[in-house]
C-alpha cells in the first residue's frame, strides 16, 4: 500500500509545526551531523531518503515490512527495514559506504529534546564502478 502522507493536510500542518519549533531533532541533531559528511553540493546529486519519525525502537524489529501507526494523524504507513537490509541494499545497488554516524546529541539538544533511542542514522556512500 503506497501512501504519501505529506498529501494529508492535517499531517503536513502538524509536521510543519514540529519543524517550526526552535528546538527540533532536525536542527539540533540531524543537520549538524549531516553537514559534517558532505562537501560543497554544487554540481552534485544528493539523495536524502529521510527516516520519518525516527522510530528505531520498533516492536518485532526482525519482522520487516509494512506497518501502520499513529503519528500526528491516524494510520500512517511506514516500512520497517533492519539495519542489515538497509546497508546491504546500498552495497548491492553499487554504493560504497564511506562513513556511518549515529548522531550524539549536544548538551543543548539533551536539554530540549527526548532521547531514549537512536533517532537518526546518517550514511555517506558513493557510487563506484567495477572495472571489467
Amino acid at each position: 500500500m503506497k501512501q504519501n502522507i505529506n498529501d494529508n493536510n492535517m499531517f503536513f500542518e502538524k509536521y510543519q509545526e514540529i519543524r517550526a519549533r526552535e528546538y527540533n531533532y532536525n536542527n539540533l541533531l540531524e543537520q549538524p551531523n549531516f553537514f559534517t559528511l558532505i562537501s560543497p553540493l554544487k554540481n552534485k546529486i544528493v539523495l536524502e531518503i529521510g527516516c520519518g519519525m525516527g522510530d528505531f525502537a520498533a516492536d518485532n524489529y526482525q519482522d520487516e515490512g509494512l506497518r501502520s501507526q499513529n503519528w500526528l494523524v491516524d494510520d500512517v504507513v511506514t516500512y520497517l527495514r533492519t539495519m542489515s537490509t538497509i546497508l546491504n541494499t546500498l552495497i548491492e545497488s553499487g554504493l560504497q559506504i564511506e562513513k556511518i554516524i549515529e548522531p550524539i546529541p549536544t548538551k543543548e539538544a539533551v536539554c530540549n529534546l527526548e532521547f531514549r533511542r537512536l533517532s537518526f542514522l546518517i550514511i555517506r556512500a558513493k557510487w563506484y564502478r567495477i572495472r571489467d
